[in-house]
């Protein structure tokens, strides 16, 4: 299924840990979708007022997590390269913002600088490279056949 798949992925299939990352961070997502709309309009709305900052900041993290997973599963190296380029800022963001609302959550932002670290090395793993590039590693060095995919048509960067 051409668009579908990725393009190297009759040659290097999908490493295992790409997967699991993608469809653990797919349901976490879901999970706090779920409690953003419980917080929006569940019945504690009228006695609870959360922060809007808070709320926007979630529904904006969750979109994006979901939709560049989501996007990685099926092999889509710009989606991979948006989450490497974005995961640090958002996480920080996010990070910030709660922990200036309530000091308390500094476990929350550890937490999440963690799994953004995890996230970056299983990005950058050869195997990752030649699942998504088709090639083991970012740029020409270690890899003999660059020039001839770098004037392909199917070259994906």
């Amino acid at each position: 299924m051409p668009g579908v798949m990725a393009r190297w992925s009759y040659k290097y299939p999908r490493p295992g840990y790409i997967t699991f990352l993608c469809v653990m961070n797919l349901i976490v997502s879901g999970l706090l979708l779920a409690l953003l709309a419980l917080m929006a309009f569940g019945p504690q709305r009228a006695n609870v007022r959360p922060d809007p900052g808070l709320e926007v900041l979630g529904l904006m993290e969750v979109v994006f997590f979901a939709t560049c997973s989501g996007f990685m599963l099926t092999g889509a190296n710009w989606a991979r390269l948006v989450y490497l380029w974005g995961i640090f800022p958002a996480t920080v963001v996010v990070a910030v913002y709660g922990f200036i609302h309530d000091p308390l959550v500094i476990g929350n932002c550890i937490w999440r600088l963690f799994w953004a670290a995890v996230w970056c090395l299983a990005l950058t793993q050869p195997r990752a490279n030649r699942f998504f590039t088709g090639r083991s590693s970012f740029g020409k060095s270690g890899d003999p056949d660059f020039a001839t995919k770098r004037n392909s048509r199917d070259f994906d960067y």
